[in-house]
């Protein structure tokens, strides 16, 4: 399901429209015929499109929200740590 995109959103449709060249080359070669830029735009675009999906936008934001929530714990038991080895210290 791709929730809230329409046809006319699709990145896909996009490239084909805005980078003709691009689609022209692939048809008559392969993708190592394209430039690096042409080759940037064509993963941006395929990014994009798998981005359209509702599950795959779901699970990015459930992996970032994993991410924020291990970089707390770990500033957490930087932070301790630091606390002990300062009281370790001071009682030497």
């Amino acid at each position: 399901m791709r929730g809230g995109y329409t046809s006319h959103d699709d990145p896909g449709l996009q490239l084909r429209l805005e980078e003709p060249q691009i689609l022209k080359t692939l048809s008559q070669g392969t993708v190592f015929d394209l430039s690096i830029a042409e080759k940037i735009k064509l993963i941006q675009c395929l990014i994009n499109q798998v981005m359209t999906y509702v599950s795959i936008r779901d699970t990015v934001e459930e992996s970032f929200e994993q991410f924020k929530q291990a970089r707390t714990n770990l500033r957490s038991l930087q932070a301790a740590e630091k606390r002990k080895e300062t009281e370790d210290h001071l009682w030497r």
